[in-house]
């Protein structure tokens, strides 16, 4: 009972404060972020603010979560670069698409865990 509460909360918060998903892909982000929690070691309650500006979760309380959620989603090249075409089906409008471009690193890769988080970070301050 209490994992489907927590994937109802989770799929509540796909839902985001200013990230609109997809509502095809609402269920598989929340169940995503679920599964990389438990990866990566995440205490469940810091997934309810992912999509928060204001109560963003710290890069140690997230670790590899993001990485996870990328590779999780097969959105990276080879080359750690992000498949944007891929991306843009997740997303209800484009405005999460151009702030994740401006967001990326200058070499346009996302090889390490705090790369990652940054990016997501940086989409969150600035939709």
């Amino acid at each position: 009972m209490k994992v489907i509460a927590a994937v109802l909360l989770f799929v509540a918060f796909a839902h985001s404060e200013k990230i609109f998903y997809s509502p095809e892909f609402t269920q598989k982000i929340a169940d995503a972020r679920l599964e990389c929690a438990n990866t990566e070691k995440v205490d469940v309650k810091h997934l309810m603010h992912l999509d928060s500006v204001t109560v963003f979760p710290s890069f140690e309380e997230l670790k590899c979560h993001t990485l996870c959620m990328l590779n999780k989603f097969k959105v990276l090249n080879d080359d750690h670069t992000l498949k944007m075409e891929e991306l843009k089906p997740m997303f209800k409008d484009n405005a999460s698409i151009v702030t994740l471009d401006k967001c990326l690193p200058e070499d346009k890769i996302l090889d390490t865990c705090e790369k990652a988080y940054n990016v997501q970070l940086c989409v969150m301050k600035n939709l």
